[in-house]
């Protein structure tokens, strides 16, 4: 009896190291995608908003996951922001503040901006709380393919263009005058290697970790 309730002290302790080692990994990867998120929100001509919009993105993130590990029936679910919404609200952002006058303070600006993104982000939740209590979430399957494909197309694009704002600290319309700055084809070349370093490394875990 007493082997037995060491073996289940060691099996328990084992599974809270195991849960405690995937939290952290997991709390690591949220934090690196939601300051990801913060940054292409405000990604263009609003850098001076970069805390505001970061801290954003971590208490998003940290809601969404409270409420997915709180409500989901699966066990072990780890929930986060997603692009795709941070896109449309970069629109957002930049249609609205193309809107406001000239002379407008950097608070104004950022407390519209804040309050569109909240309007939208309401607006969004209540469709889609919507959708799920009336069972409506199988016509998108009405939806045509190529409707669907334009729009994860184009919103790669956004994602792409965005991140090379970031790199290239400037708009991506100004293409050919970014790759005549040493300083900005070395970090294209940095974050170029930086990509196909996670992809060689999500392909050996692929090949490593395969179930028979």
């Amino acid at each position: 009896m007493s082997a037995s309730l060491t073996d289940r002290r060691k099996s328990q302790l084992s599974s809270l190291l195991a849960t405690s080692v995937a939290g952290v990994i997991c709390g690591f990867l949220a934090i690196v995608l939601s300051i990801g998120h913060g940054t292409l929100l405000f990604s263009t001509n609003f850098r001076i908003y970069l805390p505001v919009s970061i801290g954003l993105a971590l208490f998003s993130t940290t809601v969404v996951a409270a409420i997915g590990a709180r409500t989901s029936s699966t066990p072990g679910v780890v929930a986060i922001a997603q692009e795709i919404p941070v896109v449309a609200l970069t629109a957002v952002v930049t249609s609205v503040a193309s809107a406001l006058p000239a002379g407008v303070s950097d608070i104004a600006r950022l407390t519209t901006i804040m309050a569109a993104i909240g309007i939208a982000t309401v607006c969004t939740g209540i469709a889609a709380v919507a959708l799920g209590h009336f069972r409506l979430g199988s016509l998108i399957r009405f939806a045509p393919y190529p409707v669907v494909g334009g729009f994860l197309a184009g919103t790669g694009w956004l994602i792409a263009t965005g991140g090379f704002a970031l790199i290239a600290d400037g708009p991506a319309s100004d293409l050919v005058h970014h790759l005549n700055d040493p300083q900005t084809l070395m970090r294209l070349g940095l974050t170029a290697a930086f990509a196909a370093a996670l992809v060689a490394a999500r392909c050996a875990a692929l090949v490593r970790f395969r179930c028979p």
